[in-house]
């Protein structure tokens, strides 16, 4: 059961599954072996990012967190004391997210750690513990966004985080998907609610009309954002207009 996948900059396409890691290649049958990329990597994956050195960053249903490059064979299993000695205390459920340069975001409560992994540099921010443990972050062209518990914040490149928003509702939720549209209006999923805020009128909107459970949200390249769910299909956004897809294509034959 494939769980997420990534398009590295080299064009691979990386699976994370039930199994462990493998390649898009491996699983259409066009590679010689049907095994785990690494030995090591056969964990239930749940997310997989890429920073600036090409190193894949692992992280599976467990919270078990690795790094690996696959052009090197390098492989990180303790990231814990590997991030420990670059002075980020980052230990067990904590989340990490790429930008848009290959720079990594560490982050665990209300404390924030920016890597550069081509020089190993590090910077710290936190933000206001008020607002709860950060429960998502997500790139856009105005900056990193910070989702917390309570409230929604952007850090632009070079400024202090700002306070966009305190959120409708808490947001207890871990591992949430955003997104920023083509208008820079945030889109916020959560396992069973659908966020979105606009960034010029300052207001949210909820979609009650989306049904849980959500388990994707992502913007096509013409703007239109595609939710998916697991018990009633797809849910289109185009321009304002919302369209439920129950199926991808006719059911025939029963």
């Amino acid at each position: 059961t494939v769980k997420c996948a990534l398009r590295d900059k080299y064009g691979i396409v990386w699976l994370g599954t039930k199994q462990g890691l493998f390649t898009a290649a491996q699983l259409l049958g066009n590679a010689t072996t049907k095994r785990p990329v690494h030995p090591y990597i056969t964990y239930n994956i749940r997310r997989i990012e890429q920073d600036a050195m090409g190193r894949l960053w692992i992280i599976t249903l467990a919270n078990k967190y690795i790094i690996y490059n696959p052009k090197t064979g390098e492989l990180i299993k303790d990231v814990e004391e590997w991030l420990g000695q670059r002075g980020i205390k980052a230990f067990y459920d904590f989340g990490v997210e790429t930008d848009l340069l290959g720079n990594v975001w560490i982050y665990k409560d209300e404390n924030v750690w920016t890597l550069n992994p081509k020089d190993n540099s590090t910077t710290q921010f936190a933000l206001s513990p008020k607002d709860g443990p950060i429960t998502g972050a997500k790139d856009s062209q105005k900056g990193m966004i910070l989702l917390t518990r309570r409230a929604l914040y952007i850090k632009p490149s070079g400024q202090k985080p700002q306070r966009l928003a305190s959120l409708p509702e808490d947001i207890a939720y871990q591992h949430t998907e955003i997104i920023s549209d083509l208008q820079g209006n945030i889109w916020i999923a959560t396992h069973s609610r659908l966020y979105e805020y606009n960034t010029r009128t300052m207001q949210w909107n909820i979609h009650n009309e989306v049904k849980q459970d959500i388990c994707y949200i992502t913007m096509l390249k013409d703007g239109r954002i595609i939710c998916a769910t697991t018990n009633d299909g797809l849910y289109r956004f185009d321009k304002g207009i919302m369209t439920n897809i129950r199926h991808t294509a006719p059911i025939t034959d029963g």
